[in-house]
């Protein structure tokens, strides 16, 4: 029902509208004023080339919404119902809910033709990059080190490897920065791939600090990413990264969130859901060899991003 009514009777009051608009200037201001916020901000958008659809939100921009011209994008966006794919899952009767997408969706208007999306050219910028951010009176500093690649071909091996590879660094980071050093406050390491508009993906290494330690914990940080470059990974660590995939697998399967999401990129990316059966498989198959390779592949200093938010003035 309600999705029958997004379709068939949008509706925007005054009062909702001005209320939206003076809690989204209030989180903008109270953004602003977070040294992490400003961080997340322009780091996403250094990382875009400055494209200005990736461009920070100002009080400005809201200010420039009108209602009216919002409603109008929103009903040409919604008037063809049958250039869309409706997911569903859950515990579904199948009687029951054939009922209801018969009277819900199948009297909504809708033809056969078809939409397709644009390339904007928003792009990873290529090439080494260092930036520095002074905000802050928290003796606290952050680092954000970004390995990019546009050497990526998209499909369930290299995803798979991929993932895997941020794990065993996210593994080796907490072992030497965290416990042998207690250099960092927190250390993750986690990875990002797409396939549109461009094959690419990019492998993070995030850790607050000390702010006297940053050079330092960078150059360890390098460190360790050679050592995954040059040298086979340990079979205790190894054995970590497939019992911690089998494991999240298997708690996915309970999801419907996670169900979703594959169907939805089984639709988006053209990929087979057979592909699901055979994810254990591809994580049985992983061996050190295919780190060791990926490291060297994805982890390329040429294509450093690194960023550093550091206090005003440092004790």
């Amino acid at each position: 029902q309600l999705l029958h009514l997004y379709f068939t009777n949008p509706r925007i009051d005054d009062e909702s509208f001005q209320s939206w608009k003076a809690k989204r200037k209030d989180a903008i201001i109270n953004s602003r004023r977070n040294p992490q916020s400003v961080l997340s901000d322009s780091v996403g958008y250094i990382l875009s080339n400055y494209h200005p659809r990736s461009k920070p939100v100002t009080e400005e921009d809201i200010d420039k919404v009108d209602k009216n011209h919002a409603m109008k994008v929103y009903k040409q966006r919604f008037a063809n119902a049958g250039d869309f794919n409706y997911i569903f899952t859950g515990n579904i009767d199948k009687v029951n809910f054939e009922e209801l997408v018969a009277k819900y969706i199948g009297s909504l208007n809708g033809s056969k033709t078809a939409e397709n999306w644009k390339d904007l050219g928003a792009r990873m910028p290529k090439g080494e990059l260092n930036k520095e951010f002074k905000k802050g009176i928290d003796q606290n500093s952050r680092v954000i080190m970004v390995f990019t690649s546009d050497d990526f071909k998209y499909n369930q091996t290299n995803r798979q490897l991929l993932q895997s590879l941020d794990k065993v660094l996210g593994i080796r980071l907490r072992e030497q920065l965290r416990e042998e050093k207690g250099g960092v406050y927190n250390v993750s390491a986690y990875s990002s791939y797409d396939k549109y508009p461009v094959e690419e993906c990019y492998v993070v290494v995030t850790f607050g600090c000390d702010p006297n330690r940053v050079e330092e914990l960078k150059a360890d940080t390098k460190m360790i990413v050679k050592e995954l470059q040059s040298e086979l990974i340990s079979d205790e660590n190894m054995q970590k990264i497939k019992e911690t995939q089998r494991r999240d697998f298997e708690l996915a399967l309970k999801d419907n969130r996670t169900w979703s999401s594959w169907i939805y990129n089984s639709l988006w990316y053209g990929e087979s859901l057979s592909d699901i059966d055979n994810y254990l498989t591809v994580v049985d198959k992983l061996n050190k060899e295919d780190i060791k390779k990926a490291a060297k592949k994805y982890l390329n200093y040429r294509n450093l991003k690194t960023f550093v938010l550091s206090p005003e003035e440092t004790e």
